[in-house]
């Protein structure tokens, strides 16, 4: 299930090295994650290294945005 996206204002192109990770992603595609800093903040870092793990399984290219945790 995908939450609502909406675009607001406008529309600046990805920086070129996001562009390029995006643009050579195959003809599997690209997945982008965001967890936000509410649920990142009370991952453990197991959790976020098993997260890690299954995305570098995937065919897809993986976006991964994780904050709060470092």
């Amino acid at each position: 299930m995908v939450g609502p996206l909406n675009v607001k204002g406008d529309v600046k192109p990805l920086p070129p090295d996001l562009e390029e990770f995006v643009s050579n992603s195959g003809g599997q595609g690209f997945i982008i994650v965001s967890f936000g800093s509410n649920l990142a903040s009370i991952l453990s870092k197991e959790v976020v290294d098993m997260f890690a793990t299954a995305f570098g399984k995937l065919k897809q290219r993986v976006v991964w945005r994780l904050k709060g945790n470092g």
